[in-house]
């Protein structure tokens, strides 16, 4: 079975209701194994909240933003989750899907308005008449969402393990005694050639 590719889900808890209805549109995904969902309802009572998040942003593949004047206005997402958000997709190429919820000033921030979002920050989700039209598009965001983390699983399965990555100790070991094996044969044969035994036996 493939592994479930998490998706960490930043927002501000006035925005509860669309956090709560994008969840729902990603159920099937989630039931099927293709998705984890991660946002702080995860954090139990007692856990250290910050490093649970820093956890959660550091093991994701992709984050979605739900975003609003209330989330870019909270501190705590401006100066501790997206910078490790934005960190994340520079460095290791992970994904930053937003999506625009409740109007906000996007050129107030053009470190988030640099991503494509799902949808214009012109258009956001509560603006939209009737309100079955932001029903409509959290379908085809959940369906979009899903496709291009299947799509970058893939990629990143066909691309095989980073050649780059440093051996562990045991293929280290193994491949000084295979290399060991070759020479001693090559001293074994030269010696039999010269009619000498072998000083290691």
């Amino acid at each position: 079975m493939a592994q479930r590719t998490s998706l960490f889900i930043s927002y501000n808890h006035k925005d509860e209701k669309w956090r709560s209805q994008l969840e729902l549109h990603l159920t099937p995904y989630v039931q099927r194994g293709d998705l984890e969902l991660w946002d702080d309802r995860r954090i139990d009572a007692g856990d250290l909240w910050r490093p649970a998040i820093r956890e959660a942003i550091d093991r994701a593949a992709a984050s979605v933003l739900l975003i609003s004047a209330d989330f870019v206005a909270s501190k705590f997402i401006v100066s501790e989750e997206l910078p490790r958000l934005l960190r994340k997709a520079e460095e290791n190429g992970a994904r930053i899907l937003a999506i625009t919820v409740r109007p906000w000033q996007s050129d107030a921030y053009p470190q988030i308005a640099c991503f494509q979002g799902l949808n214009s920050p012109d258009k956001p989700l509560s603006l939209l008449k009737p309100k079955a039209k932001a029903e409509e598009f959290l379908v085809r965001a959940a369906r979009q969402i899903a496709q291009l983390l299947r799509d970058s699983s893939v990629q990143r399965s066909r691309s095989g393990p980073d050649q780059s990555a440093p051996d562990s100790a045991d293929e280290q070991l193994g491949r000084e005694i295979e290399t060991a094996t070759i020479v001693l044969s090559v001293l074994d044969a030269l010696r039999e050639r010269d009619g000498s035994r072998p000083a290691y036996t």
